[in-house]
């Protein structure tokens, strides 16, 4: 994440640069914490792992395709970001 930031402030990303990297800072960090206990929720509810697999590649397929669908109009737009 400190990678992540730092590219995004070299680069000048209005959202790294105008935001305390504090607060980012504690955002990223409840958002790691949050992904973690996600995966320990759903590993209790699979007890093969090829039925997991097989579920995280829809999951994965499902929602690119979604972004895909939904932000499709904002990358098209000429004016985004304004």
């Amino acid at each position: 994440m400190p990678c992540f930031v730092i590219f995004g402030s070299v680069i000048g990303l209005n959202f790294f640069t105008m935001n305390d990297y504090n607060i980012q800072f504690v955002f990223y960090f409840i958002y790691i914490n949050l992904q973690i206990s996600l995966a320990f929720l759903l590993a209790s509810l699979f007890s093969n792992v090829k039925l997991a697999t097989v579920l995280a590649y829809i999951g994965v397929f499902g929602t690119g395709l979604l972004a895909g669908f939904l932000f499709q109009f904002f990358v098209q737009d000429t004016s985004f970001p304004s």
